[in-house]
């Protein structure tokens, strides 16, 4: 099997969101699990989690895999095993570049988080002092009709950051409004707030573009790009130098392309090859919802600044109270579980977090996965955190027994 590896030897944060949870710490050994679960990863040899993977090429289930886990500080495993381009046979590295589709959302949230640490706005700030259309928005009448009715509240930073925003897709406004023909992030707004709301502002969980319009808040507070924003503010800071909204000509023989689980014929079968990405070409458009790429070592860098309370090699990018923020769970318990996109748990801002002991994760993990099988987590109570990025769509419950894999029930 074809492998690659290492081994391992202010005001901004006040009345809405007093309410976070405190995470609870302790050392990486002193495990703090539920009664039913234990760390299997720490029992037996790091390499058996090798052939899982391994397994899933081998019978045509996915075309390759990079993965890696880590603590505070160490990598504890980082793998690549598979295929790159599984046509000519060509071995994926380590730290290849992938799209990250939604596991973009994360990292927009912290953007926002920068900005709110800055005093530059405040979470309970309304959405029409960055974007005067909302001030007059509409929301649909609960009837099914095409009726609208004023807003009970105005929507705030704090209702786009845990998406109670109320702004949802609707096939039919979405086409009309031709919100994927916007040329640039602005005008992806102006035609996303052409339709009225789907729900009042804190009512019900709406999964995916209020992000969009969180990145354009960035960009009219901060004055600039959204992706130079990101560069300067984040991917600089942490390190993150794969990661971007374009796949730079220098770099281009690391993107992967992008492939599908055939059901009907059982075989892996080619999407798109690296000459068809949107990100080998020039945008304008830099949504905060998705179209980012990475790599499983940078995603680790974000990851691990939120896992140690917003810092990474002694730097601060996020305040402690930010980094807890945007991994605690914010929905009203009548709305856990509420949306097929987080099933039985939580929200946090821009990921799910684990409510109760039923998940693979355990409880108080804080996790986000993303289209072509990605997923990344945070688990503060045994210091863990996982990258897993591989380009099979299709697949995803291969992730959720391979977490399974590293927390084991006994």
């Amino acid at each position: 099997m074809m492998k690659s590896k290492i081994n391992m030897t202010n005001r901004n944060l006040r009345s809405l969101v007093l309410s976070y949870l405190v995470i609870c710490g302790g050392a990486f050994f002193s495990l703090n699990l539920s009664a039913a679960s234990s760390l299997k990863v720490f029992q037996s040899n790091l390499e058996s989690l090798d052939a899982f993977w391994e397994d899933k090429v081998q019978v045509g289930r996915i075309a390759g895999v990079e993965y890696l886990l880590a603590d505070e500080s160490k990598i504890l495993r980082h793998e690549a095993i598979g295929f790159r381009d599984l046509e000519n046979k060509e071995k994926l590295e380590l730290n290849s570049i992938f799209r990250l589709y939604s596991t973009t959302k994360p990292i927009t949230k912290a953007a926002v988080l920068i900005l709110a640490d800055q005093g530059q706005l405040a979470l309970e700030d309304p959405v029409y002092k960055f974007i005067p259309e909302f001030k007059d928005i509409r929301v649909l009448n609960s009837d099914g009709s095409k009726k609208t009715i004023p807003l009970k509240r105005d929507v705030t930073v704090f209702d786009l950051l845990v998406y109670l925003g109320g702004t949802g897709y609707i096939e039919e406004y979405w086409e009309e409004a031709k919100v994927t023909e916007a040329k640039t992030l602005k005008e992806r707004v102006e035609r996303i707030n052409s339709y009225p709301l789907q729900n009042q502002p804190g009512e019900a969980f709406l999964y995916g573009v209020q992000s969009d319009v969180l990145a354009y808040i960035v960009e009219v507070v901060a004055g600039r790009p959204f992706n130079e924003f990101l560069e300067d503010r984040l991917f600089t800071p942490l390190e993150m130098h794969d990661t971007g909204y374009l796949v730079p000509s220098s770099k281009r023989e690391r993107h992967v392309p992008r492939y599908r689980f055939n059901r009907e014929e059982k075989r892996v079968e080619l999407r798109d090859g690296v000459d068809d990405s949107i990100h080998v070409k020039p945008i304008t458009c830099f949504r905060g919802s998705t179209d980012l790429v990475s790599t499983v070592s940078d995603y680790m860098n974000f990851a691990r600044m939120l896992l140690n309370d917003g810092v990474h090699k002694n730097s601060r990018v996020l305040s402690k109270k930010a980094a807890d923020l945007l991994t605690t769970n914010h929905l009203p318990e009548h709305l856990i579980g509420s949306h097929r996109s987080i099933r039985e748990n939580g929200w946090g801002m821009g990921g799910a977090v684990v409510v109760d002991d039923k998940h693979a994760f355990p409880k108080g993990t804080y996790f986000k996965s993303g289209g072509d099988n990605k997923m990344i987590w945070v688990d503060k109570r045994n210091k863990l955190i996982g990258v897993i990025l591989y380009h099979t769509n299709g697949q995803y419950y291969l992730i959720n027994r391979f977490v399974r894999e590293i927390y084991q029930e006994e």
